[in-house]
């Protein structure tokens, strides 16, 4: 099911290839508040363990693309 909706939002986005696909699971992953699907050992460390890394918005890369488009015609 993930994968099927993975692939079918890459071909939306004109990005069929592999690094597209797996970023659109680990999208669904992460919107769904998932754990990773991969089990990741960690040191005992407490500022490893409670450390949260947030993913950024991508919308300034998606405009500087429009721009190299824009610029291209």
């Amino acid at each position: 099911m993930a994968l099927e909706a993975a692939i079918a939002a890459a071909l939306a986005e004109d990005a069929a290839h592999l690094g597209a696909v797996r970023h659109f699971i680990d999208h669904h992953h992460n919107a769904r508040k998932k754990p990773p699907p991969i089990a990741v050992t960690l040191p005992e460390d407490p500022r490893v363990r409670t450390l949260s890394v947030r993913s950024q918005p991508l919308s300034d890369y998606e405009q500087l693309a429009k721009e190299t488009s824009d610029e291209q015609q």
